[in-house]
């Protein structure tokens, strides 16, 4: 009986797996196994699953067939976990199950991923338990993607847009948390603040190139530590403002 719809496999070391699932699985229960460490293959083609009767010792075999890029390597007794197009999963292999296993790479064509056709073979009476709840199985490459999407997520959280503003432009107004760059000043400019953001600390940044003499007029109602700089050519200025007061840097380049 050949059963099709593989979409998953991955490896779990059996002497990981619970002592009583030979019995779980004569007595036809279902099992979860969702704490359970899988290391998921990447696979391509079509993945088989076969059981058959041998009428001479009225035995059956399991066999499960299916392709990788890789030629996977494993120094531990193992079982597979099977996802099926239907959603259903099983877990071919326990502790007492030993599987006989053959891996056969073949030479890719140019511009085709390397293939490596993998077999593994039980007993079927001692191997096949169906599980009532699917572990989570993801694939090295899987969980890097997972990986980049989350660093992707973070920096989009705390990276500060960045706007250049042209020297063209003589009034800006200034979002919160958000760097401003003005290159190559020369002329004036007028700086408003818009509102700060509610529950949030909010800090108005900015930072002048200055090629010539602009005026630079900011709030009245700011709070310096210090006097506010005339801007002088050749320099640049950094000004940081948060609660209404204003710092700034001037480096002379």
């Amino acid at each position: 009986m050949r059963i099709p719809g593989i979409q998953r496999v991955a490896i779990v070391r059996a002497d990981d797996l619970p002592a009583d699932l030979l019995m779980t699985a004569l007595t036809g229960q279902t099992i979860s196994l969702t704490d359970m460490d899988l290391t998921a293959f990447r696979t391509h083609g079509e993945a088989t699953m076969e059981v058959n009767e041998s009428n001479e010792n009225k035995s059956e075999t399991l066999t499960l067939v299916f392709h990788t890029e890789r030629m996977p390597r494993w120094d531990y007794r193992a079982a597979f976990v099977v996802r099926f197009a239907s959603g259903r999963t099983a877990l071919i292999g326990t502790k007492e199950a030993i599987p006989a296993v053959n891996r056969l790479g073949h030479t890719a064509q140019p511009g085709q991923p390397n293939d490596v056709e993998v077999t593994v073979t039980y007993n079927a009476l001692r191997a096949l338990l169906w599980l009532n709840e699917a572990p989570d199985m993801v694939t090295g490459d899987d969980m890097q993607e997972r990986m980049g999407a989350y660093r992707d997520a973070v920096e989009q959280l705390v990276r500060i847009p960045e706007t250049t503003v042209t020297n063209d432009t003589l009034s800006q107004e200034l979002q919160p948390n958000h760097l401003y760059l003005f290159p190559a000043r020369t002329n004036d400019l007028d700086i408003t603040l818009a509102p700060e953001l509610t529950g949030k600390a909010s800090e108005y940044h900015l930072i002048i190139y200055a090629e010539g003499t602009p005026t630079v007029t900011f709030p009245s109602s700011l709070l310096w530590n210090g006097e506010q700089p005339a801007i002088e050519a050749d320099n640049t200025y950094e000004f940081s403002i948060l609660k209404n007061i204003t710092t700034f840097i001037n480096i002379s380049v």
